[in-house]
């Protein structure tokens, strides 16, 4: 079994300290494991099986717990014996006034809680309202290449950084590579997420929209665009939708955790732009979920993979423009930066060195690159392998 030491670390550090902790990702990304986990520890430490409580409120044997009443009763019933009590609650969006269930058990000095969500926004928002300086955020991502590595079992991968961008992050995809139960796993996934965590939540009824849509973003996947552009798109189909309802879908996509919207930054003037964005998928593996593998463009694949890369790294991440040029990324983090230039090819270098040395602050750049044969410098712009960058080897 794969132990993800990364995020079980964040999670270790706050158990029974007096604050929720908030797991929130993508549905499929694993956070019901990271739970499952973290009971195995406790009880390892000797806590009695009765004080810890684990419910899955997508579950058919947890249907009948459907409001926050029936759930604060519940919770209630199964702390009746003596001791400190550790709930653990999945899926904790499906229940309507959750979050005065979760205030009043986080008064209690004899609770520690542990949620996880499938909606990356609305959970932590009520938790910041009502539960300032209490709560704890977990960001849980698919698996990184590193933790692909660790789980591939000896498998003999000639070329691993090939084999994961052709894979997924998503760990149950990933336990059956290579067999004929990945694709379908992947698509099913992709279709939950869509009909469930999209539509249902939002309330979207137009699925063949939302469709479109989305394969809108596969098709530029990585390419700065505006929602008129989208609307645009659609017109010449035949099929009119409005750029408010447009924006809807799509933020109703990025609740669910299926994709990231990446705002562009203005280097010299130092502000955020708002004109067009760019988009990244929550598990770079979903775009064969919809289209099949053939349809990727690797560009813009390399690109998911560094974003996701980015945000484990607990940077804020934005496209950098500097004059008429582009930077891939920008990342944020503790008042420092690094720009990051993602190339394909080496013949690319030279071009993509361009915008970094217009860039006249002393903050690290670098340029990742596939198969690099050795480390270059190129005026104090690193490039480097990025299997290396992956694999935490850049320092």
């Amino acid at each position: 079994m794969l132990v993800r030491e990364n995020e079980i670390n964040q999670i270790r550090s706050l158990i029974d300290q007096p604050a929720v902790k908030l797991l929130t990702g993508m549905r499929g990304c694993g956070k019901t494991t990271l739970m499952d986990a973290v009971q195995q520890e406790l009880r390892a430490k000797g806590i009695p099986a009765e004080n810890i409580i684990s419910l899955d409120l997508e579950a058919r044997d947890a249907a009948e717990i459907n409001t926050a009443r029936r759930l604060q009763s519940y919770i209630r019933y199964r702390m009746a014996n003596p001791g400190r009590h550790y709930v653990f609650l999945d899926e904790i969006q499906n229940i309507p006034q959750w979050e005065q269930v979760i205030a009043a058990l986080a008064d209690d000095p004899g609770c520690d809680l542990y949620l996880a969500a499938s909606d990356v926004r609305q959970p932590a928002a009520l938790l910041a309202e009502i539960l300032p300086d209490r709560f704890a955020n977990v960001m849980v991502l698919p698996l990184s290449y590193a933790e692909y590595r660790q789980s591939e079992a000896d498998v003999g991968a000639n070329d691993p950084v090939s084999e994961y961008l052709k894979g997924t992050g998503l760990p149950l995809a990933v336990r059956f590579r290579g067999t004929l139960a990945a694709g379908p796993l992947l698509h099913g996934t992709l279709q939950t997420i869509l009909l469930q965590d999209v539509m249902l939540r939002a309330r979207i009824r137009d699925g063949e929209l939302m469709i479109r849509i989305f394969r809108y973003i596969l098709q530029y996947l990585g390419k700065p665009f505006a929602v008129k552009s989208i609307a645009d798109y659609l017109k010449k189909r035949q099929r009119q939708a409005s750029a408010e309802t447009i924006a809807n879908h799509l933020s109703a996509m990025e609740a669910a955790g299926l994709i990231w919207r990446v705002p562009r930054y203005d280097i010299k003037a130092q502000t955020t732009l708002q004109s067009t964005v760019k988009y990244y998928l929550g598990d770079h593996g979903l775009a064969a979920g919809m289209s099949g593998p053939k349809s990727r463009l690797e560009s813009g694949i390399l690109g998911n993979i560094v974003y996701l890369e980015l945000l484990r790294r607990h940077y804020n991440v934005y496209v950098g423009k500097i004059g008429h040029e582009q930077v891939d990324f920008l990342a944020m983090r503790d008042g420092r930066r690094l720009y990051v230039q993602i190339a394909p090819d080496h013949a690319d270098l030279g071009q993509l060195a361009k915008p970094l040395l217009q860039i006249r602050d002393q903050y690290p750049k670098v340029i990742l690159c596939r198969n690099m044969p050795e480390k270059t410098d190129i005026q104090g712009i690193r490039c480097l392998d990025l299997e290396d960058f992956l694999s935490g080897r850049d320092a």
